[in-house]
């Protein structure tokens, strides 16, 4: 008995299925590789106008590729000739000079927070301008002399998890601002002179921070609770 010839409603449409099942694939692979590309690259994008942002008031940016701890890859020439200085590394060191920024330049630090050395010294900064660096987890010396810092603005800087170094030389800070540093036990040099704070507060700091050494105006009170004065100062 002959077979009765199968319609196109009736062919079976493997093929066709196949190609959409493809095509889904496919849509989903896109999504998938173009979502973190897109992220890196407004990353790359605020970064970049950071920088420019900070050498427009009189700052600099010192990459990581400067500093020899960072491996050799990411200092390589050729790699930051082809993908620009701030793909493959991040900025290591800002600073800027007396009186080159205020608290609302302080914003562009924000799209910075892989900076490790922060100098601000010597600028019209207060309280208010240290909230910018709360993301700042990777920072490990911050420098805050001659600044309008008071101990209000201690607050924030109990926020940076690695900070090492701080300089406060000739700020308004006193005894009560200590207590917001009291928990950073990742201190290991803070410098106190010219500023509020008593010989009793110094000391009552020294016993929280065990391994931490201060520098005040009778020279550096040492984890032993001794102080040292360096040769020629």
């Amino acid at each position: 008995m002959a077979h009765k010839p199968l319609t196109d409603f009736e062919r079976p449409h493997g093929k066709r299925r196949w190609l959409q099942f493809s095509l889904r694939t496919l849509l989903v692979i896109v999504l998938l590789v173009s979502v973190p590309l897109s992220w890196v690259a407004n990353k790359r994008h605020r970064h970049r106008r950071a920088v420019a942002k900070i050498r427009e008031l009189g700052g600099e940016v010192i990459y990581s590729y400067y500093n020899e701890a960072v491996p050799s890859w990411r200092r390589s020439e050729t790699l930051r000739w082809l993908l620009g200085e701030d793909f493959i590394s991040g900025a290591y060191q800002i600073g800027f000079g007396p009186s080159t920024v205020d608290d609302k330049g302080l914003i562009w630090l924000e799209d910075l927070t892989e900076n490790n050395i922060l100098y601000l010294s010597d600028n019209p900064i207060t309280d208010a301008g240290l909230v910018h660096l709360d993301g700042s987890s990777d920072l490990f010396a911050l420098f805050l002399s001659n600044t309008k810092i008071t101990d209000r603005g201690l607050r924030h800087l109990a926020r940076l998890p690695n900070l090492a170094t701080l300089r406060l030389e000739g700020t308004d800070v006193t005894d009560a601002g200590l207590k917001f540093l009291k928990e950073m036990h990742q201190l290991r040099d803070i410098s106190l002179t010219g500023t509020q704070v008593t010989e009793d507060g110094v000391k009552r700091l020294q016993k929280a921070l065990p391994d931490c050494s201060i520098r005040t105006a009778r020279g550096f009170l040492m984890p032993d609770g001794e102080y040292w004065q360096p040769e020629g100062e």
